[in-house]
């Protein structure tokens, strides 16, 4: 959108002061979704990661 662009704003009549714009629907949902994941993906490896440093610490020991 560029500045002066018309726009479609949803809006309740009774209280018109709740709105939203029709994009935030889709990242309401997909950006949590996306990043969420990413996220568990980063924590799954780096606890995989940890393991694996714990493993060949105690192998270098004995």
């Amino acid at each position: 959108m560029k500045t002066g662009d018309a726009v479609e704003v949803l809006y309740d009549p009774k209280g018109p002061y709740n709105n939203e714009l029709p994009l935030n629907r889709f990242e309401r949902w997909f950006y949590p979704i996306a990043y969420g994941s990413l996220t568990l993906v980063g924590a799954v490896f780096a606890v995989g990661v940890l393991v694996v440093a714990v493993v060949m610490t105690v192998d270098s020991v004995r």
